[in-house]
Formats: structure tokens, C-alpha cells, sequence
């Protein structure tokens, strides 16, 4: 469950310095971090997109989501469509994803950050009651499209996320960009 969870790691700066030895606030965390890696590894997909709103509604937050996802082998099968990095869900551990698609930006002081993830899943996916939930407390504008449900957040490093059949999309505010080791 998520709530046994301690997620701190992913917004709190770690304020070590340390090159080439073992840094304290890695080792402090690591045992959340392989929490955190395990429970993506056998959650529904209701739980998945319950957690990645929860790591992004309030901070921007270090992003592990590759390294949690993926097998080992998707960063060798990346490919780049209309300026997306597309990944074949066949590369990830999840055998509910069918892509996972990513968009990066730069920031003011050169570091790469993903501002836009789209999840493919291969089955249909009803998340509306879900993104509500963990949207309590959020100030947003819910429009509704025929095949596309959009929800435009205020005062959140989430921009908006967008739901189709089978997708999910959660496109970052950019002005909530932080850069943390």
C-alpha cells in the first residue's frame, strides 16, 4: 500500500557533496527507494497512477520513474518520435504498459528534466474517480472532450493530466522545476 510508503526522498535535497564515496543520504534512503521500486513492480494500475500523482501533485520530485519501471534493458531500446522518448512496454517490468512515452526540457541552468510522460497501457483504464481523489485539496478544471478527459491544475508542479481510453498523461509546470541531486 501507499500509505507505507515514506516518499521524502523523492522532494528533500540531499545535502552531501560526496564523490567517490558513499553518500549518506542515498544509504539513509535506500531501503524506501527499494520499497518504492518493489511495490511498482506488483501494484494495479489504479495504485501506479495513484502514486505517480501523489509524487507529483504538491513537489516536483527527483525522477527514479525509468529506473523503477524498466528491466534493464529500456534504455538501450529508446527511440525518439516526434520528439518523444519512446519506450516499448516490453522493456519494462509492468507488463501492463504497452509504451511509455517522455518529453524533456532543459533548464535555465542546462539540466535535462522529463516535463511530459504518457503511459500506454494495454488494457482500457477508468482513473477518473482516482486522479479526483488525489487531486483533494487542488484547485482544477476538469474538461471533458468525448475521448479525452483533461485536468488543468493552479499552484501544483502538475500542469494537467490527461486520460484516454488507455492512456495516461501528466505534463509538468515548468515553473515548479527544481533541480536536486
Amino acid at each position: 500500500m501507499i500509505s507505507n510508503l515514506k516518499l521524502d526522498f523523492l522532494w528533500l535535497p540531499n545535502p552531501y557533496k560526496w564523490l567517490g564515496k558513499i553518500d549518506p543520504f542515498q544509504q539513509q534512503w535506500a531501503p524506501e527507494y527499494a520499497k518504492c521500486k518493489e511495490y511498482l513492480k506488483i501494484c494495479s494500475t489504479d495504485e501506479l497512477i495513484k502514486f505517480y500523482i501523489i509524487c507529483y501533485k504538491d513537489h516536483y520530485p527527483k525522477n527514479y520513474w525509468f529506473g523503477w519501471l524498466s528491466n534493464g534493458e529500456a534504455s538501450d531500446h529508446i527511440q525518439i518520435i516526434n520528439n518523444y522518448s519512446v519506450v516499448d512496454g516490453k522493456y519494462f517490468i509492468r507488463k501492463d504498459i504497452l509504451t511509455l512515452k517522455e518529453q524533456s526540457k532543459k533548464d535555465k541552468d542546462g539540466y535535462s528534466y522529463t516535463s511530459d510522460r504518457i503511459f500506454n497501457f494495454k488494457k482500457y483504464i477508468d482513473v477518473s474517480k482516482i486522479i479526483e481523489n488525489e487531486l483533494e485539496g487542488k484547485t482544477y478544471q476538469k474538461t471533458d472532450n468525448g475521448s479525452i478527459t483533461r485536468y488543468t491544475l493552479n499552484n501544483s508542479p502538475i500542469d494537467f493530466i490527461e486520460i484516454t481510453g488507455n492512456s495516461f498523461r501528466l505534463k509538468v509546470n515548468d515553473k515548479y522545476h527544481i533541480h536536486m541531486r
